[in-house]
C-alpha cells in the first residue's frame, strides 16, 4: 500500500529555508553576496561624496574664472564633482583695468595739482558706430587753494592731444574727463580718451591732458598740463 507523502518547496529570498535531517528541524541562512570570500569579513558601507566648492574667483584675462571644490567624506572619488572653472566675459572697463600700465606721474602748475594714475588702450561701444579703440589716459585734478576758491580746469582738443614723434592724435570727447570749477582743496577725476593711436607704437608719447588758468593780485596765466607716457 503506497503511502503518501507531502513534499514542500520553499522559496524564500534574501532567506532560505533548509531542511536538515528530518523533517521539522529547519534553519535559516542568510546568502552571501557575491565577491564575499566568507562571512568573517563585514562588508565595507556604501560612501557618497559631498561636495562644497567655494565661490567663483575673478574672471581672468583669459577669460575664465575658477573654484575648488572638495568632498566633505573624502571618498576618493570625483564621482559628480561640481566644475571648477568655466567660461566668463570680462567688460571692457575689466580689460582696460586688467591691461593699463599704472602711473605715479604727478605735476602741479597754475594752482593745479594734476596726476596721472593709468593709461593704456581702451575699447568701448558708441551708439551707431560700434565699438571704438582709443587710448585712454586715467587724470585727477585737485585746486591746491593757492589763488581763489574756485578754478577753471578746461579740457577741449585745443589742450588735450596726444604727440608721438611727428604725429599728433586729437582728444576724443567721449571722455569722463570735462571741463568745469574745480573748488578749492577738492579732486576732479576722469578719463581723456585719444582717437587713431595705433596699438603697436613703443617708446614715449606725450600727452597733454588739459588746461588750467591761474590768477592772483599779481600775475594771472594759463597752463597746459603735459606727461611724458612709456608705453
Amino acid at each position: 500500500m503506497l503511502k503518501s507523502v507531502k513534499v514542500a518547496f520553499v522559496l524564500s529570498l534574501p532567506l532560505v529555508m533548509f531542511a536538515a535531517g528530518c523533517i521539522g528541524q529547519t534553519r535559516w541562512i542568510t546568502p552571501v553576496p557575491e565577491n564575499h570570500s566568507n562571512g568573517s569579513e563585514a562588508l565595507p558601507p556604501a560612501c557618497y561624496p559631498s561636495w562644497s566648492c567655494s565661490a567663483w574667483g575673478n574672471c581672468s584675462a583669459g577669460e575664465n574664472q575658477r573654484r575648488t571644490c572638495a568632498d566633505l567624506y573624502s571618498c576618493g572619488t570625483n564621482e559628480g564633482k561640481p566644475a571648477e572653472i568655466q567660461v566668463c566675459t570680462l567688460s571692457n572697463e575689466q580689460k582696460y583695468l586688467l591691461n593699463a600700465k599704472v602711473s605715479d606721474l604727478s605735476g602741479m602748475s597754475c594752482g593745479m595739482e594734476v596726476n596721472v594714475t593709468r593709461y593704456g588702450y581702451y575699447t568701448y561701444a558708441k551708439q551707431w558706430e560700434g565699438n571704438i579703440t582709443a587710448f585712454r589716459i586715467d587724470v585727477t585734478v585737485k585746486n591746491m587753494g593757492l589763488t581763489r576758491s574756485e578754478q577753471d580746469f578746461n579740457v577741449n582738443a585745443n589742450n588735450a592731444w596726444l604727440r608721438y614723434g611727428w604725429e599728433i592724435y586729437e582728444y576724443s570727447p567721449d571722455g569722463t574727463l570735462t571741463s568745469g570749477a574745480v573748488p578749492s582743496g577738492m579732486v576732479k577725476r576722469g578719463y581723456l580718451l585719444y582717437k587713431g593711436v595705433p596699438n603697436n607704437i613703443g617708446g614715449n608719447v606725450t600727452a597733454a591732458v588739459g588746461w588750467s588758468d591761474f590768477y592772483s593780485t599779481q600775475i594771472s596765466s594759463s597752463c597746459i598740463h603735459e606727461f611724458v607716457l612709456q608705453l
